[in-house]
This record gives structure tokens, sequence and C-alpha cells, in this order.
């Protein structure tokens, strides 16, 4: 991404110093901005900014704690009614109020304000915050782009996160500024990349070689299942998911489990996508691990330029070290952004064909055929509610190519790490007997 501004930050300060140094009160409007460390305090810039906000938030855990801790805020998530927001409003209507919400919460938001007559688009401040999971998690959670056509009705709006990915061609981006947020200091974190053929022996090997908290972030509860069945010292671990989570690890008892991050055990486990933004408190830094496990689940791959500086930026009080343990899979079926070109372009103009042929036949086996065709195709996961392109969509499928991509070659994640400017790292490759 190309920089309209970059704003400097020093050792110690917020990113509301950053802001003020460059002669700005608070978050601007119409810009996307990439802070480039988590943990600034972006989010309690805008909750205490003067003015009236919508906040929105990826997970229900982040805005439930910072709507505790500030006043004139309410959580939106499921369980919080219209009836609720609009007294809300009611109350609050002469105040700078703050709504943090989750994208699925949003429409109660929007129907809360038609009710004490809002015109939400012109009296509040929008912001997206960790905006790069409209694109990552948008193929499994389509709910989370239901408020992006409101978006961009507002007059006043942002989007926000340490590692920002906006889809390249869409069209309503344009005219955003993008703003760097640069810290003048060395912040790059140390992190051993382990690739290997066994993961389950290399775990056991790190875990034991670790003392005080461990904490491990893995994106399969398959894979997090096995681990507790397979590896002792795990047995005792807690497992910070979801509610889908929770039942599978409920169901092969795995009991200790949570939605909500308290007291840390010596070993914890995290789906990683599930925590984004949620702050982690440790009393002493600990250990953190990555686990990939392509031949166990694909889905477990680490994005090095985003999820990896996620996780460590939810350790507020730092992180004693950082390990990601990989299996390497060759063989890995991924399609390059040229193809994706391709098949994009392709299927966009058969199935545009189709539609065309459909209203010009009157033919009834024509007809039949092309709705079939029309309705039921490898196309329509990249399309929207009225059939158009998603911009979300498509740009998800690039993104998950390319991560999956950098898992069949050591060197590629290799690459990928030192490309980050994030990270100073070593690699070691770890061959076990048997895989």
């Amino acid at each position: 991404m190309e920089y309209d501004r970059i704003y400097s930050i020093r050792k110690g300060e917020y990113f509301a110093d950053a802001l003020k140094r460059a002669g700005k009160d608070f978050i601007p409007t119409n810009c996307i901005i990439n802070k480039l460390l988590p943990g600034l305090g972006a989010t309690h810039c805008e909750l205490t900014a003067p003015r009236k906000s919508i906040i929105i938030e990826p997970n229900v855990p982040v805005i439930e704690s910072k709507a505790r801790v500030h006043k004139n805020a309410l959580a939106v998530y499921k369980g919080v009614s219209i009836r609720q927001i609009a007294d809300f409003l009611e109350t609050n209507r002469e105040k700078d109020y703050k709504l943090l919400t989750t994208p699925e919460g949003f429409n109660k938001i929007k129907e809360a304000m038609q009710t004490v007559d809002i015109d939400m688009y012109t009296e509040c401040f929008i912001l997206f915050d960790e905006c790069e999971k409209l694109v990552q998690d948008v193929h499994y959670r389509d709910s989370i782009r239901e408020p992006m056509n409101d978006f961009f009705r507002f007059q006043n709006k942002a989007l926000i996160s340490a590692t920002p990915i906006v889809p390249e061609k869409d069209s309503r981006f344009d005219g955003f500024m993008r703003i760097l947020i640069q810290p003048d200091y060395v912040y790059r974190q140390k992190l051993k990349l382990i690739t290997t053929n066994n993961v389950l022996e290399t775990l056991q090997e790190v875990i034991e070689a670790k003392r005080g908290t461990v904490c491990i972030f893995c994106n399969s509860i398959d894979s997090i299942d096995s681990f507790y069945r397979l590896i002792p010292e795990l047995s005792n671990a807690c497992t910070f998911c979801s509610e889908d989570g929770q039942y599978k690890l409920w169901k092969g008892n795995r009991r200790k489990k949570s939605m909500m991050i308290t007291e840390l055990e010596r070993y914890n486990f995290f789906t990683s996508r599930f925590y984004s933004a949620v702050d982690i408190l440790c009393k002493n830094p600990p250990h953190v691990i990555f686990v990939s496990d392509l031949y166990g689940a694909a889905q477990s791959v680490i994005d090095p330029a985003t999820e990896a500086i996620q996780i460590i930026g939810r350790f507020r009080g730092g992180v004693n070290s950082v390990t990601h343990i990989a299996s390497i899979r060759p063989e890995l079926e991924c399609v390059s952004s040229s193809e994706i070109d391709h098949w994009i372009q392709g299927a966009s103009t058969i199935f545009n064909g189709w539609k065309a042929q459909l209203t010009r036949t009157t033919n009834i086996g024509e007809r039949t055929l092309l709705q079939e065709a029309i309705g039921e195709n490898s196309y329509l996961p990249y399309l929207d509610e009225n059939g158009k392109p998603d911009s979300f969509l498509i740009a998800n499928f690039y993104e998950k190519e390319q991560v999956k991509r950098l898992y069949t070659s050591a060197d590629l994640l290799h690459l990928a790490y030192e490309q980050t400017g994030y990270f100073v790292f070593s690699h070691e490759e770890r061959l076990m007997p048997v895989s």
C-alpha cells in the first residue's frame, strides 16, 4: 500500500499523540490507517474523542471490555435489543455517545437510530477497527460485511488496523487517504520459525523447554483436540474459542474452555481468528506459539503479514518468546493471482452471457437450463445479494491462495516473515524419524 501521509510516533507514545503532532485532534475522515503496531490505543482515541461515534469491532469480547470502562458507551451484540439501543440514544442524545458493535449488531443500531429520529450518516463518525477481517473472514462469516453499504453513506468514516487489507478493485475506496503511523524507534519482535514433518512431537519438545505461561494459537479445534489427547502436559490446558469450538471440545471431554479470557492457565489454547483485537492480560510475559498443521488441518495457516503480528499485539505486557511451528506441504494446491484474474474474468463473461441469453429466449428448455446454470455455479460465492461481484469476497479469494502458497515451501514462508519488516527471526528445520 502506498501512503499519502506518514505520521511518526515515538517510543512510549500512543496513537493520539502521533495525531496531535500531525495537527489532528482525532481520527480524520475518509481514510485508511495503518497503525503498524497493535496496542497503540487507537480505539481508546475514538472512545474519548468529542463526537458521537459508531465503532465496529470484529468480536464480542473486545466490545464488552471496552464498553465497561468508558462512560456514555454501549456494547451492541446478540441479546441487546433495538429498544435498549433506542433508550440509550434517548438518554445520551446530548452527549458524545459511543456505540461499540459487532458487524452483525450494526443493523440494530440502524433501526434504533430511525426509531428515535437520528440521522446517523451525518451525526456519527463510523470507525471499522481491525479492518483486514472484512477480507480475511468473509468466506466463513458473510455477515461481517453487512455494514459496508451503509459505511460509505457516512459523511465521516475511517478504517484502521495494524495490518489493513483493502480490496484493490473496489472503486468506493477511491479518494480515501492512506495514512501510516511510523515508529521512529526499533520495534521488531524476535521470532523462531520451526518447519517440521511432525508438528505434534515438535510442539511437545518446544513446550517442555518453556518455563512459565504458554499461549498456543491454532486455527483448528480438531488439531487442538488431538494435542489434548496426545501430549500429556496439555491435559489441563484451557481453550479460549467460539461456542462451536467449545461444543466440539465438550464432545471430546476436553472440558476446560471459555469464550472470555480471565485468568490464564499454565498452558492455554486460542483460536486466533476468534480472539482478534482482544487484550490478553498476563502477570508475566508468556511464551507464544503459533501452530500450522498443514497435513492435519490446512485451515491452520497463519499469515505472517497479518495474523502473526496481530496475535503478538494482543499481549499488552509483551511476550517472552515467539515460536511458529509449521509443516510444509509442497503438493498443496493453490492458485496464483494471475490465474485468479483469468478465472474471474472468464467466469464473469460466461455468467453475464447466460443472464443476457435468458432475457432473449422464450424457449422453455433453454430457459430451464439457463436458470439452473445461473442458480448454481462456482462463480456465485463471489457475488453479492444483487448478483454483482463482491470486492471483499474476491479479495478473500486472492488472500487465501497467497497465504496457502507460503506453506508449499519453507523458503517462501521464511521470505514472507522477512518482508513484513516486523520480525527479527531465525529458522530451524526439525525433521523427525516418523512424520
